[in-house]
């Protein structure tokens, strides 16, 4: 017997296989990009902490105002409508934008953002990631992994730190110092050593 058209197709276990094969290669894929979209933003973190830092080395330079410190935030009722001098008196961070020393982006609301930053000051180093050191006088600017936000870190990734200092040296740090974990770092920021911890 002659067999016609109709009776050719795929088996089942034929449609398994290329599912499954579909599923292994589309669980490649989503890691594989996820690592990439992980390591462009902890690149764009140390670009902008190297950015703060440096602009904070300027502001303190020019006006002798080493009492700046505090979560870079966007503009609110606090600090609409302020001058230059104003938010220098009130050592609030938005000084740095409003005196033209770094350019003004989205910095987040409530913590959305991917990274905080914060200016660091020798006379109050506030915020999570400008107290964790052993020599805080040294630091200018820091970006902490915001382990909260919407655009959470990759499994295993947890929750890392960029340290700028006054000597213009970039540092990445784990969470805790010391984690023996793989954190994005490259030749303007690279991982430090734990002994620089607390």
């Amino acid at each position: 017997m002659k067999k016609t058209l109709s009776n050719y197709g795929f088996t089942l276990v034929e449609l398994t296989v290329v599912g499954v094969i579909i599923g292994i290669l589309a669980t490649i894929a989503v890691s594989q990009a996820t690592k990439v979209m992980e390591g462009t933003r902890a690149r764009n973190a140390m670009a902008t902490v190297v950015q703060l830092g440096n602009a904070h080395r300027m502001l303190i330079l020019d006006t002798k105002n080493t009492n700046i410190y505090g979560q870079v935030r966007n503009e609110d009722s606090s600090t609409i409508g302020k001058t230059c001098q104003e938010l220098l008196t009130n050592n609030s961070p938005r000084a740095l934008i409003k005196c033209n020393y770094a350019a003004d982006q989205d910095w987040g609301v409530n913590n959305d953002n991917t990274y905080n930053f914060y200016l660091c000051s020798t006379a109050n180093p506030a915020g999570e990631c400008c107290s964790k050191f052993q020599d805080t006088s040294a630091i200018v600017a820091c970006a902490k992994r915001n382990v909260d936000s919407k655009t959470k870190p990759s499994a295993g990734s947890g929750s890392w730190t960029y340290v700028y200092d006054s000597n213009g040296a970039c540092r990445a740090y784990t969470a805790t110092c010391n984690d023996k974990m793989i954190i994005p770092t490259s030749e303007i920021c690279p991982q430090s050593t734990a002994n620089e911890c607390k």
